[in-house]
């Protein structure tokens, strides 16, 4: 018995010890802040909640929210994890006990981040900002920040794609040749250069291919 208390006392002294309190000297948007620890100023990810991105509606009201609650002031982070980025990502808590994550849900300035929370009381603090139309709920179909940023990355992929596509020729670095769509050296292991037309690729130096004759 002593044992197991002992084993419980420990695992509690390194939770808390993970823990801190520090003042927010920076606040990025609603859901990432910056707390001093330790001499530095740590990024801070809120923890089970998404706000609206910067460029959506009620982006910058949710940044505005969170500076009102927490700029300057002196706050208690309970980390839970590290996200893929080395940003830690957790709780934070205001000087009245309040929590700044489920404030900014329960105003209307944030979702519940399904995919990493399986907190339900967060989703009920959800659920009664829809009901009552608060914040973002005011629009009648508003956009969820995860499918605003996959829209943004398909977005950018299309773009590089047809980039891609428009630079219709391949230029061999090494032999200074350059060959066009359907050329068996077209993606030779040294044409890495791409040439939207066939001035473009003269006029930096290379020459037409003497097989396909680009």
């Amino acid at each position: 018995m002593l044992f197991f208390l002992a084993i419980v006392f420990i695992f509690v002294a390194q939770v808390q010890a993970a823990n801190f309190v520090g003042k927010v000297v920076k606040v990025s948007d609603g859901d990432t802040i910056e707390v001093m620890h330790q001499g530095r100023a740590e990024r801070i990810r809120l923890a089970e909640i998404d706000c609206p991105e910067k460029k959506q509606p009620f982006g910058k009201k949710a940044k505005e929210f969170t500076i009102e609650m927490a700029a300057g002031k002196i706050v208690t982070v309970e980390i839970e994890t590290k996200d893929r980025y080395g940003q830690t990502v957790g709780e934070v808590i205001l000087s009245d006990g309040r929590s700044l994550n489920r404030e900014l849900v329960k105003a209307g300035m944030a979702w519940w981040y399904r995919t990493y929370s399986k907190d339900e009381s967060i989703g009920a603090l959800e659920s009664d900002a829809r009901r009552l139309r608060i914040g973002l709920w005011q629009d009648i179909s508003p956009s969820p920040p995860w499918e605003y940023r996959k829209g943004k990355r398909t977005a950018r992929k299309l773009i590089s794609s047809e980039f891609s596509n428009s630079r219709a020729l391949h230029g061999n670095s090494s032999s200074k040749v350059f060959h066009q769509k359907g050329c068996k050296y077209y993606d030779c292991k040294n044409c890495s250069e791409n040439f939207a037309n066939r001035n473009e690729a003269i006029g930096s130096g290379f020459k037409p291919c003497g097989i396909c004759k680009p």
